[in-house]
């Protein structure tokens, strides 16, 4: 392959409808990368021999950061909560009841990847967000609620609940000096929501998503 090939993929996920990624040299990794993958891959398997079924209900978990943490719930006006919750509401649409999105179901993906083919397909993507957005919520429920752990004004951690398809995601941004502290706060909330017997069997998303936040 000559220098300027370039290789996409495209991937659904729980952080979007779509995200795009596109690697230069036809996607051929690092050693130094090869190596940190293994590195990450070996915890990941120390991290789940670990684990035991100790589940909380998402409502038991909202008690316990608040009691614990002082977490307070953000407005539901709020720009950054709207922003959230439709974004969230697009991939829940596009995964579980694709067949409210019509014509919008399915996109096609180009046939070859280049700045033009890409932007289109973005476009397409972004109508598709759009479709599943404007899906009255009596048609597609959703009880979605975001709350704050606060540090400072600027370093906070964020705990994202939806309680009708039983999603819980924690991020956090700020000082990078409080990173350490705010890591080990997000790593305390995953384990009290734990898993069951069954999510360790099925290594459900739940599961999953313990082993990721517990290895990192």
């Amino acid at each position: 392959m000559g220098k300027n090939v370039m290789a996409a993929t495209v991937i659904s996920g729980a952080d979007g409808p779509t995200s795009v990624f596109i690697a230069g040299k036809g996607g051929k990794r690092k050693l130094s990368q090869r190596i940190r993958s293994a590195i990450y891959e070996r915890k990941r398997k120390r991290v789940a021999e670990k684990i035991v079924a100790n589940p909380h209900a998402l409502n038991e978990v909202v008690e316990y950061i608040r009691d614990k943490y002082n977490a307070v719930e953000v407005c539901d006006e709020s720009r950054s909560y709207l922003e959230e919750r439709n974004s969230l509401k697009a991939s829940l649409v596009l995964k579980h009841k694709p067949e409210l999105l019509g014509d919008m179901r399915e996109i096609e993906r180009p046939k070859e990847y280049n700045e033009e083919t890409m932007m289109a397909f973005m476009q397409q993507v972004d109508l598709q967000i759009k479709r599943a957005e404007a899906i009255p919520d009596e048609t597609f429920p959703i009880d979605f609620h975001i709350y704050e752990i606060r540090f400072s004004d600027t370093v906070r951690v964020s705990i994202s609940v939806e309680n009708v398809w039983e999603i819980l995601s924690v991020s956090y941004s700020g000082d990078k000096k409080m990173k350490g502290k705010m890591s080990q706060v997000s790593k305390d909330i995953y384990l009290y929501y734990g898993v069951t017997e069954e999510d360790i069997r099925n290594k459900s998303e739940r599961y999953s998503g313990l082993v990721t936040t517990l290895s990192t």
